[in-house]
């Protein structure tokens, strides 16, 4: 089911206000701090939710490019077309997936520099949905590395349902035997 680029983007926007806010106000010490070996800190959250919306937005700005240029776009059998994200990813999507490489936390930079990075990405919002308005984002597609062929709109609707994700998984660190006091 397409879902509206206006929607979208406000939906977008209060994602990742919700991110933000599970993640500001943060210590070095808590901004590092784990609960297990096999869990990211909420520094690596930050980095990777950074690094997925930039690769997410890149890819969608990036295949209407293509489209344009008349260069060769990703072909195949669009099987979940019509589906929304969340219908994708119940059928799709593994439970417990590894992030792809690209999109894993690798700088260890301050949590500061990652949230004001984040923000930065937030104000070029606006003028990638102008772009995305300019065509049919259901007919472009490319697979997600779970498997999963997605056209872009569906790709541009796993944005908000990620960052939502991932501000839950900051809360969860955050309420963690050892959590380091403010």
């Amino acid at each position: 089911m397409r879902v509206s680029l206006e929607g979208l983007q406000q939906e977008i926007r209060e994602a990742r206000a919700t991110f933000l806010e599970a993640v500001r106000g943060i210590t070095p010490e808590q901004a590092t701090f784990t609960p297990d070996p096999d869990r990211w800190c909420i520094r690596d959250i930050a980095e990777h939710i950074t690094l997925a919306e930039e690769s997410m937005r890149k890819l969608v700005r990036g295949s209407i490019e293509r489209m344009r240029a008349g260069r060769p776009l990703y072909q195949g059998v669009h099987a979940d077309k019509g589906l929304t994200i969340q219908e994708v990813m119940a059928k799709s999507f593994p439970k417990k997936g590894v992030a792809p490489e690209v999109v894993q936390p690798k700088t260890n930079d301050p949590l500061p520099v990652l949230i004001e990075r984040y923000e930065r990405l937030g104000h070029t919002l606006h003028a990638d949905f102008q772009l995305f308005a300019e065509v049919d984002l259901e007919t472009l597609l490319f697979p997600h590395p779970f498997g999963a062929l997605l056209d872009m709109n569906q790709w541009l609707q796993l944005m908000p349902v990620h960052a939502r994700q991932h501000a839950r998984q900051a809360l969860e660190v955050k309420a963690a035997p050892g959590y380091p006091p403010g």
